[in-house]
């Protein structure tokens, strides 16, 4: 079942929408996930289309294309609504207005390693971002701050100029308890120095489209990371209150120079997903950072290609699992939901013949092997699959819950039990990576 597909139009709360914004939001109206699974090569056309010249996106790409059975199974457990936010760039509108409405935008508990995004609003606008003529007073600033910098590099990191250099103190002293500053705060070098020229195009192609000045955007360009530890510890290092000596140089600036322009910046951030094995949090990043188009050469503030960093971690996956897998049920229910729609517009292509418009982005011999799959990857496998290990997981749940089925002392037999359960679904994901292949 799809819900009515209306597409974004320009305004001066959403100045910023494009043609791929909108393909995405119609695949993400297909309730059933099918559609948005499927949208997986066109994420990664779209990277491929970007220019690299400043910052690569070919290992995104390759992966996107390369890796089904992965980027299968987490964008099933990537929460629909906050796959829609990211898409939109309205993360920091969306959760406020969610919440004032009474249904909190709901995703992963942060509580785990996994990947989260953080959005920048102006403290008491309910969410919303800057105005015309504040956005263009910040790209004014910003460009006053490369002017100087470019200056002070190029008289060999030496301040020769007391207005440059008070020209950027005024800045770099933002959010800081120590106002003497030696060098600069944001480590800005002739290496980096194309990356924050292009925060500005970034802002500007905000600013092109905002009519009338006044009324405060809805968007905010969006930053993607990724944590080996609790999600939201390491969000709370991105906002103002932390003194952000650990967040991305573009980001700490905007900050600064927002709150230099008399404004007070606020930061929501929220896990995106939870990733339970190794392989999956650089993946995780690099799939958030593309529907996000976070890169500071596309609509966000991250300044490195995501998932350039391994997973190292050492504790135990156990309880993200759990989370994944019994607390939160977006990836088996919308593995359950894919394999019903699949068989279901299988059926119907049958009987119209309209193979191409059931299935966007499949080419026939792949719907004939669906269709006659081999065993170990059959539609009814899956499904059944789905609903055995949902309820395994459930009883095992039960049996920590009330120790009915387990001696009271010996409740590790029970974590096991959902251990293994967890193990077992994650297989789902594999399975309908090849049932889907492209």
């Amino acid at each position: 079942m799809t819900t009515p597909f209306l597409p974004l139009t320009r305004s001066t709360e959403m100045p910023l929408v494009t043609t791929w914004m909108n393909e995405a939001l119609e695949a993400l109206s297909d309730e059933t996930h099918l559609d948005f699974l499927l949208f997986r090569t066109s994420i990664a056309t779209r990277q491929a289309l970007w220019d690299g010249r400043i910052i690569d996106t070919g290992s995104t790409v390759k992966a996107l294309q390369k890796e089904e059975e992965l980027y299968t199974r987490l964008m099933l457990a990537i929460p629909r609504p906050v796959a829609r936010s990211l898409v939109r760039h309205t993360v920091a509108y969306d959760s406020v207005s969610s919440a004032a409405l009474g249904e909190p935008l709901y995703t992963y508990s942060g509580r785990h390693k996994g990947v989260y995004v953080a959005s920048m609003a102006i403290l008491g606008r309910g969410g919303k971002f800057l105005t015309k003529s504040e956005l263009e007073e910040l790209i004014r600033r910003l460009q006053e701050y490369i002017r100087a910098v470019k200056v002070y590099l190029k008289d060999g990191a030496v301040w020769k100029s007391a207005a440059d250099r008070k020209v950027v103190a005024d800045v770099d002293t933002m959010f800081r308890v120590n106002v003497a500053i030696p060098g600069l705060r944001w480590g800005v070098t002739k290496l980096n120095l194309p990356k924050f020229e292009a925060l500005v195009k970034m802002l500007e192609r905000y600013r092109w489209n905002i009519a009338a000045d006044g009324i405060p955007m809805k968007q905010c360009p969006l930053m993607v990371g990724c944590s080996q530890n609790a999600v939201k510890d390491r969000c709370h290092s991105h906002t103002p209150e932390s003194g952000m000596s650990g967040t991305t140089a573009t980001w700490g600036l905007t900050l600064c120079l927002i709150k230099a322009m008399g404004l007070t910046p606020e930061v929501r951030t929220f896990s995106v997903l939870t990733t339970v094995e190794k392989a999956e949090l650089p993946a995780a990043e690099k799939l958030v950072t593309a529907l996000a188009e976070s890169l500071v050469t596309q609509h966000g503030f991250n300044m490195v290609e995501g998932g350039g960093s391994p997973d190292n971690s050492t504790s135990p996956n156990g309880y993200a699992k759990r989370h994944v897998y019994g607390e939160m049920s977006w990836l088996s229910d919308h593995a359950e939901s894919v394999v019903n729609e699949a068989r279901r517009r299988i059926a119907l292509s049958d009987a119209t013949s309209k193979k191409h418009s059931m299935f966007p982005g499949l080419a026939l011999d792949v719907i004939r092997r669906i269709k006659s799959p081999k065993k170990k990857t059959s539609v009814e496998e899956v499904l059944v699959r789905v609903g055995q290990l949902r309820k395994e997981l459930s009883e095992a749940e039960l049996a920590v819950m009330s120790q009915q089925r387990l001696r009271s002392d010996d409740p590790a037999q029970a974590k096991t039990q959902i251990q293994d359960g967890a193990d077992d679904l994650e297989e789902i994901g594999f399975l309908l990576g090849a049932l889907l292949r492209e």
